[in-house]
C-alpha cells in the first residue's frame, strides 16, 4: 500500500490542477474513500486526484484497485469492506502512512461501520491531535431514501457526519461532484443534500 505519485505529480494546493478545470484552490485533502471501486468509487477517485488531493481507494477487489491505483496515481488498500476489523485495519495502514484523514467517503456501505470508521479517525486523534483548522468528514453516500440510523446525526467522535441520498441511476460523476462539494471547508455546515 504505497503511493504511486512521485512528489512530481503531487499538486500544490496553491494550484488547481489542469486535469480537474476547477476555478478554485482546494487545501490539501487526504480522502479514503469506502469501495473506491465501484463507479462510484472510481469517479470520486479520479475527480479527487485530479483536484490534486491524496486518495487512498479501500476495496476488496484487489485487481481492480491495483490498475485503478496505478492508473490515477492512488493509494490502494485492500480490505472487505463490509468487516469491521478488515476495514479499521486499512483505515489505521493509511494514517500511518499519511499521519491523518480528512475525509472518509463511504460509498454503499453498511450503516453499522460507520462507528468503525468515526472510531479509528478519534482514536488515531487522540494519540495524535489534529493540528488543522479543517474539520474532518464523514460523507455517507446512500441510495434511495434518507436512513433513520444516520437521519440527525451530525457528528460523530468529532466527525462531522454528511450525507448525500442518491436515486439508483444517479450519474456516478454527479456523485462525485457532490462529494468534492461536500468536502470544501465552507460546507461543513450541510448535513444532507437529496438528488
Amino acid at each position: 500500500m504505497e503511493e504511486l505519485r512521485s512528489p512530481k505529480q503531487r499538486l500544490s494546493s496553491a494550484e488547481p490542477s489542469k486535469r480537474s478545470r476547477l476555478p478554485w484552490a482546494l487545501p490539501q485533502l487526504r480522502v479514503a474513500v469506502v469501495n473506491g471501486c465501484s463507479a462510484e468509487g472510481v469517479a470520486v477517485a479520479e475527480l479527487f486526484a485530479g483536484a490534486g488531493l491524496r486518495v487512498t481507494a479501500i476495496d476488496p477487489r484487489r485487481d481492480a484497485g491495483k490498475q485503478m491505483a496505478s492508473l490515477l496515481g492512488i493509494r490502494y488498500a485492500e480490505a472487505d469492506t463490509s468487516s469491521p476489523e478488515s476495514l479499521r485495519t486499512a483505515l489505521d495502514s493509511t494514517l500511518r502512512a499519511w499521519r491523518d484523514i480528512d475525509a472518509v467517503i463511504c460509498l454503499d456501505m453498511p450503516k453499522h461501520l460507520l462507528t468503525t470508521v468515526a472510531g479509528a479517525l478519534s482514536d488515531y486523534r487522540r494519540i495524535f491531535p489534529r493540528i488543522s483548522s479543517y474539520e474532518s468528514r464523514i460523507i455517507l453516500v446512500t441510495a434511495g431514501a434518507a436512513d433513520r440510523e444516520t437521519a440527525g446525526a451530525i457528528e460523530m467522535e468529532g466527525n462531522i457526519i454528511q450525507e448525500i441520498v442518491a436515486e439508483e441511476d444517479t450519474a456516478p460523476d454527479t456523485t462525485a461532484r457532490l462529494c468534492l462539494f461536500l468536502a470544501l471547508p465552507v460546507n461543513s455546515s450541510l448535513h444532507r443534500i437529496t438528488v
